[in-house]
């Protein structure tokens, strides 16, 4: 039985702290990850967010594009709201500050008010920032279907006269008042009839080209029972379900576990260093942490790939003495910051490394080259948006 995959939440020790990714890793591994996977991203997870979208898309009829993204934002406050009501157990990018409204009081403001949005900042923390880029990319609403899919199911909505009066307030675009005892009339929204349902799979999940890999993992994921995610078992496992003809994407797969394996483990060593303010060469070289991160790796990556000269150098640098590698590690961050036109975080000066900056530092318990990663290449995304469009 070929195992499948439950998205547990990843081992807190092991998440990286800080968001500035010091090694400029982020880049290289999505690069990799869009070989197969390359529409969504790593937050663009939640069906509903999407959903929430097309629907916005759908009720925006103003042939001006300049207000999309208001009108976006006021009916992304008023789902808000809904999804609470509907799916109390469910979270969603601003549900706190949305919960907190709906404890407080029976009416919410509904308007492009900064003091109403549901996060600090809803336009770039909320589904606008997550997943526009990937509404824009796969093209939901310039697809031949989009007016038959949502036309039933938003038309027959706006014969309810409650929700008409919501919907006709939030297009007309001034402050507005949603009671609660009014949010049932829009819980049909978040119905997902079949030919909603088909229509995401097909947008989501396949990828129109008959050859696409992606739609290659989708057959897979289908197969498959369940198990905790491990990338390095995923990826064998896809590899090995594969036909033996099926020599291109097997390659891809094996890129995406060589890739990891020089990525995860100059990540964790870079973060190890981040721990003490201050080391000399002999303790760097001496220290069973760092040795044990430090693992020798050879694969031949292909230098015509934007990332395959970086990768050829890191490669290199693990197996070699740790005082090299710290070396190699504190020359990349040295040029990723400077390209963001900002300090290194780290120093060498002769014999000693100075910590400058420990934003995200961390040792990993038991680190296991072999076994641990940090980074899953959209696969956890996809297989959630499968699970999510199964029930």
């Amino acid at each position: 039985m070929l195992p499948q995959y439950y998205l547990t939440l990843p081992d807190p020790d092991y998440l990286p702290k800080g968001s500035r990714d010091p090694l400029g890793f982020q880049v290289v591994w999505q690069h990799q990850g869009k070989k197969i996977i390359p529409y969504l991203s790593t937050v663009s997870s939640l069906m509903r967010d999407f959903q929430t979208l097309c629907m916005a898309r759908y009720l925006y009829r103003d042939e001006s594009e300049k207000g999309w993204p208001k009108f976006f934002m006021r009916f992304e406050q008023l789902m808000a709201y809904v999804r609470i009501s509907r799916f109390p157990d469910k979270g969603f990018n601003g549900v706190d500050r949305a919960r907190r409204r709906m404890n407080e009081t029976n009416r919410y403001p509904i308007s492009n008010n900064p003091n109403d949005e549901i996060l600090s900042s809803q336009r770039a923390y909320g589904i606008w920032g997550k997943y526009n880029r990937p509404f824009q990319d796969i093209g939901f609403h310039k697809d031949e279907q989009f007016e038959a899919v949502f036309h039933d199911k938003l038309n027959t909505l706006m014969n309810n006269p409650v929700a008409n009066r919501i919907i006709s307030k939030l297009i007309q675009g001034d402050r507005f008042f949603v009671d609660r005892e009014a949010l049932p009339s829009l819980f049909p929204l978040f119905n997902l009839p079949n030919i909603e349902k088909e229509f995401y799979i097909r947008k989501i999940l396949r990828i129109p080209q008959a050859d696409a890999y992606q739609n290659r993992l989708l057959a897979y994921v289908k197969d498959l029972p369940e198990t905790t995610f491990n990338l390095y078992g995923f990826l064998q496992s896809f590899s090995d379900y594969l036909k033996q003809d099926e020599t291109n994407l097997k390659h891809i797969l094996q890129e995406h576990a060589q890739t990891e394996r020089v990525l995860s483990p100059c990540s964790a060593v870079f973060r190890y260093l981040q721990t003490r303010p201050l080391w000399t060469r002999a303790e760097i070289n001496n220290d069973d942490y760092i040795t044990q991160c430090n693992q020798p790796h050879q694969y031949p990556f292909n230098h015509a790939d934007p990332n395959g000269l970086l990768l050829t150098e890191l490669s290199e640098a693990l197996g070699t003495n740790n005082w090299n590698l710290t070396q190699v590690l504190t020359k990349r961050n040295a040029e990723v910051t400077n390209w963001r036109g900002g300090a290194s975080w780290l120093d060498i000066n002769k014999d000693l490394l100075e910590v400058r900056h420990a934003d995200g530092a961390m040792k990993i318990a038991d680190y296991d080259p072999a076994k641990h990663h940090e980074n899953e290449y959209f696969i956890p995304t996809f297989i959630s948006l499968y699970q999510q469009l199964q029930r």
